[in-house]
C-alpha cells in the first residue's frame, strides 16, 4: 500500500472522515485530497507538518514512504522539565542521566 493510502486509512481510523480531519487541521478537504491522490513529495512542508502534528506521526519517516508514530527526542522532553526544583545533588544526577540517555539512545549509533 502506498503511503498516502496508508496515511489516508489513519485519518479514517482517527477522524472517521477527510473532511472531519481537514476541519481539525484547518487545511482545505481538497488540499489533502490532492495529498492522497498527487503524493506527499508534492506538498508543501508547513502542510506535512500539520498533519504529521495532529495524527502523532514522524515527519522524516512519512518523507521516507513510512508511518511512524513520532517519539520525543530526549532535548524536547527535557525542555519540558525545570531541573532549578532539584537539589545541587539532584541537579547533577539530573545532567548525568540525560548525557547516559542522549549517548545511549543516539540516532546516529543507530545508523
Amino acid at each position: 500500500m502506498a503511503v498516502e493510502q496508508e496515511l489516508k486509512a489513519l485519518i479514517l481510523r482517527d477522524y472517521r472522515s477527510v473532511r472531519a480531519f481537514s476541519e481539525k487541521v484547518d487545511l482545505p478537504y481538497s488540499t489533502i485530497d490532492s495529498i492522497f491522490k498527487r503524493g506527499i513529495a508534492n506538498s508543501s512542508v508547513a502542510n506535512i507538518l500539520k498533519i504529521c502534528k495532529e495524527l502523532g506521526i514522524d515527519a522524516d519517516a512519512l518523507g521516507e514512504g513510512r508511518i511512524e508514530k513520532r517519539h520525543p527526542t530526549i532535548i524536547a522532553a527535557a525542555a519540558h522539565f525545570n531541573p532549578g526544583k532539584l537539589t545541587d545533588e539532584g541537579r547533577a544526577m539530573y545532567e548525568q542521566y540525560i548525557e547516559y540517555l542522549a549517548d545511549r539512545f543516539s540516532k546516529e549509533k543507530e545508523e
